[in-house]
Formats: C-alpha cells, structure tokens, sequence
C-alpha cells in the first residue's frame, strides 16, 4: 500500500480508473494546444481595434502627448493638449523632429554633445541627428559646427 506521503508507484490507476500516465500526456497535450495562437476572425472587435490603433499610430501619438504633458506640467492640461493638436495638425512637415522636441530640447541635445562649447565633430553631429531620428540628413564636412549650423540641419515643423 502507498503511504499518505509517497508518490504513487508507476502504472497505477487513477481515480477515474485512468493509468496516471496517461493522465499526464493528456494534460500536456491540452496545455500544449492552449500554447498555440489562435486565428482570429477579422471581424473580431479586439483585433479590430488593434488595427485601427497600428493604423493611426495612436499609441505612439498617445505617448508621445504623455510625454508632453509630464515635461510641461501645464496648469490646463486640456487646454494644453487642444492647442498642442491644433498645432500639430497645421504643421506643413508632420514628420518634423520640431514636432516632437522643443527648440530648448535641440539645444539640449547639441549641448550634451558639445561640452568644450567649441562646436561638435561631423561624427558627433551624425550621432546628435540619429537620436532624433534623422538618419537620412547630410551632415556637412566642416571641421565644427556650431548650434545655428546644426540647428539649420534640422527640418522645421
């Protein structure tokens, strides 16, 4: 007999006068097919909804107006929010840096780069631009280039 304590010996049969075994290969294969991803129907409302957001990258505009809000802490955020949309929505260039980074985060972001305040390297103003994702933009071959020169790099809003 098998003790309160002990594991059950192999082959024995279950309460349902099922081998344990087996039991266990049944109950991994129900888990395993739980695992695999289900297809969803195209009209499913949840899927629908995930599109929709993908479509209109409005996580990332959520965000993006998140991230707005906390580093202005405006007094109205509302208000804040409503002009801010306006003023995005009547950008000619709605992918302009310049819509998402104030003039003093440029500044910022230049001044990180140029801590002797000589001006920075093409090889720094290369990296400064990537952060931004401006990857595409020519970066001149002078020796310095100071704020305005890099400021000029930038698309307006």
């Amino acid at each position: 007999m098998v003790g309160r304590n002990q594991p059950p010996r192999k082959g024995v049969v279950s309460e349902v006068g099922r081998p344990r075994r087996a039991m266990a290969d049944a109950e991994a294969s129900a888990v395993e097919a739980s695992a695999a991803p289900r297809r969803r129907s195209a009209d499913d409302p949840q899927l629908q909804a995930e599109e929709y957001l993908a479509k209109h990258q409005l996580k990332e505009l959520f965000e993006m107006l998140g991230q707005r809000l906390v580093r202005e802490q405006p007094d109205d955020p509302r208000t804040f929010l409503v002009s801010y949309l306006e003023e995005l929505a009547s950008s000619t260039n709605k992918t302009s840096p310049m819509n998402f980074f104030t003039d003093q985060d440029i500044t910022t972001l230049f001044s990180m780069y140029d801590q002797q305040k000589k001006g920075i390297t093409p090889a720094q103003c290369r990296e400064a631009l990537n952060a931004i994702g401006l990857e595409d933009v020519e970066v001149p071959d002078s020796a310095r280039i100071d704020l305005n020169a890099f400021r000029q790099l930038i698309p307006s809003a």
